[in-house]
Order: C-alpha cells, then structure tokens, then sequence
C-alpha cells in the first residue's frame, strides 16, 4: 500500500512539472539577456529597464546592452579616479525602447562581447563593417561596438579614434551621446584630458540624473591636472544637478578642498559648516571639524583653529580623526590636558606608548575624578603595548 501511494505521489509531481514548464515555454518570451542568444530576424520592440547605480567606485550601465541601445553605457572597462559619491549609492532606472538584433552575424558578435571573449567580438565586428553585404545599420552599431571592443581591450587610442569616425559618420544618430561619452573615457585613458572634457561636456543632457557623474568626472580629472578653479566649477555643477543631502556632503567636501588649494580659506570653512548643518554621523564629523580646524591653522587664526580641535577632542574623543586632531595640536604647540592626549591616544589613535606616558604624567601631576579611568587606561595600555611588542 505504502509502495502504491508512494508511486502515486511520484506521478503527481511530475506531471506537475510538466505542466509548468509547458506554461513557460508558452508565456515566457526568450529575451536578448537569455543564454540561447539572438537569432530572431523579426524586428521586435521590447521595454527594457537599465539600471545606474552612483556609488563609490563606479556607475552601473545596462546589465546586457544591446547594438541599439541608446543609454550611455556608463560601466566602462575605465575605472573611476578619485570616488564616484564617496560612500554613496543610489539608484537610477530609465526605460528605453530596445529593438532586437536582426543580423545573425551581429548577433554572434554582440553575443562574444557579453561573454567577455573581447577579441572574438572585435574580430567580428570589424568583418561586418569590411563585409560589403551588410546592411548599412549593421555596419553603424558594428562600428560602435568595435570601440567598446577597443575600451574593453585597453586598446585606447584606437577606441577613440572609432569614436571619432562614428561621432562623424552618424551625428545625429541614437548611440550619438553613448559614443561621446566612451571617448572621453578613451581620451581620459590617453591623456589627453581637453579633448576628454570636450566629449564629457556634450554628453550631457538637461534634466538627466547621470549628469551629476559626469560634472564629477570632470572636475576629478581637473583635479588630477591641478586646474583647480575648473574642478570648484565643474562640482559645484554637480551639487547643483542633485537635491540629495548625502550627496551635497560630498560635493562640498570636493569643493573645500578646491579653495583649500587656492588658499581660499574662508570659503572653504564656509564648505565643511555646510556639511556639519547636516551630517550625523560621529566619525564623519569628527573628520570634518578636524578639517575645519585645518582650514583655521592654515589661514592663521590660532583662536578659532584652536577652539575647533578643541571642541572635535572633546565631543569625539574616541575617533581617528580625534587622534589626528591631537597631533596637529601638539605641532603646533597648542596645550592638551593629559587625561585627554592619554585617552585620545589610547582609544582614537591605538598609540598606547604615548597614552602611557600622558596617563602617567596626569597621575603624577594632578587628581581628578577621572583618575580611576585614568588607572584603567594605563593598564590596558601597557598590556596592549606588550602584546604589540
């Protein structure tokens, strides 16, 4: 009986796979990012979703683009100087309408170049452009893709010399923008950063929220030139093309750094109290007011510079940036109460020689009610000294 009803079950369940695979096959059309590939000659128009993701290290492009996507291919085999929004991520998705391949030998191609096998695809694509049997559409998006080849391949100076042949040939095409954009990355990679800022500057539309990564690109590639007026221009486009407060905080940060380059004190403290109206974070702004207080020491204003370390020492004295505080302090002659340097050596720096003998000399030198922490605090710091040793 056991045996019967075992055998029943069986049969159950796979005619119900059956039947679910049945009803995929028959309501799950195969799209262009399915492994069997494209070979369809129907011209077909699908919605496809791309999702842009700005963050610290790069930007995300369409998961699989196709020869005729129109979305600028903002993943690049490039990586980003600097950061991209440091510590910062958001999401931007945008719906396209995305024609199918219909070339056989364009799909082969396209097909290579998602797998990766770079040389395959560059190959490829180059025998549909010297093929005088395709068609004039499959010889446009096969050039295009030859320069994302080249990008791919580290082939820079090839990739933006088919940039420029396709910008010539087709400029008013759909992959115009696309095109801009990767060869400013090619010039990026080739040095010659004139001719990159020219290609980012045209790929920027109004209203675009991938806008705010190219105003980065350019004011980091500025920086890196050490034309700092053009980088405080060019993020300050990109603070003003986004209202998010986690982003505004990077940017000023960007541009403090820009005025701190061309001595402009002021404004760049007038950038971190901006970012302090707003940040939360302990360990972020303990960085900021110690960059204030730099900012301060820098323009010669030893009361406020003094004030500001001051007061990051007091209010987060067990960060990093405390103990950075600390130093510039003690540099620039500025008096610390010893429990304090101690405490701050101890817990924002891990520098437990120094902590011991500032924890000793306040216990030699004065009592407080913070000398059983005092006590404390040296034990561990001669046990973790040891241990280091």
């Amino acid at each position: 009986m056991m045996i019967q009803y075992r055998f029943l079950v069986a049969i159950f369940l796979i005619t119900s796979m059956f039947a679910c695979q049945l009803d995929f096959d028959r309501n799950t059309p195969i799209s262009e990012n399915d492994d069997v590939g494209i070979t369809s000659t129907t011209e077909m128009l699908l919605p496809i979703t791309y999702t842009i993701r700005l963050d610290k290290a790069s930007v995300v492009a369409p998961v699989m683009p196709t020869a005729t996507s129109p979305v600028m291919p903002i993943s690049s085999p490039i990586p980003t100087q600097s950061s991209t929004l440091n510590s910062i991520s958001q999401a931007i998705t945008t719906t396209e309408p995305q024609r199918i391949v219909d070339s056989d030998d364009l799909a082969v191609a396209m097909q290579a170049w998602h797998n990766g096998r770079f040389d395959e695809a560059e190959s490829n694509f180059k025998s549909i452009i010297k093929n005088k049997n395709s068609s004039s559409d499959d010889k446009k998006r096969a050039l295009y893709w030859q320069g994302r080849t080249e990008l791919a391949l580290a082939k820079y100076r090839a990739a933006s010399e088919t940039f420029t042949t396709f910008l010539t040939d087709y400029p008013h095409d759909e992959l115009n923008r696309s095109a801009q954009f990767n060869q400013a990355l090619a010039f990026e990679r080739i040095g010659e950063s004139d001719s990159a800022v020219q290609s980012y500057q045209k790929s920027i539309l109004a209203d675009d929220p991938i806008a705010v990564y190219i105003y980065e690109r350019i004011a980091d590639l500025a920086m890196r030139n050490e034309n700092f007026d053009e980088a405080q221009t060019y993020y300050q486009h990109a603070l003003e093309e986004t209202t998010e407060t986690k982003y505004h905080v990077y940017f000023h940060e960007q541009i403090a750094k820009t005025l701190l380059e061309q001595n402009q004190f002021d404004e760049a403290i007038a950038q971190y109290t901006a970012i302090l109206n707003v940040a939360q974070f302990s360990a972020y702004r303990a960085e900021i007011m110690h960059l204030r207080g730099e900012a301060y020491l820098y323009s010669d204003n030893m009361p406020a510079a003094q004030a500001e370390f001051q007061a990051t020492l007091d209010q987060y004295p067990r960060t990093y940036h405390a103990y950075l505080t600390l130093l510039d302090m003690l540099e620039a002659d500025m008096p610390v109460d010893d429990f304090l340097r101690g405490y701050v050596d101890y817990h924002g720096g891990g520098a437990y020689q120094p902590a011991i003998t500032a924890l000793d000399r306040h216990l030699t030198t004065s009592s407080s009610e913070r000398d059983d922490e005092a006590h404390w605090l040296l034990a561990w710091s001669w046990r973790k000294e040891r241990w280091a040793i």
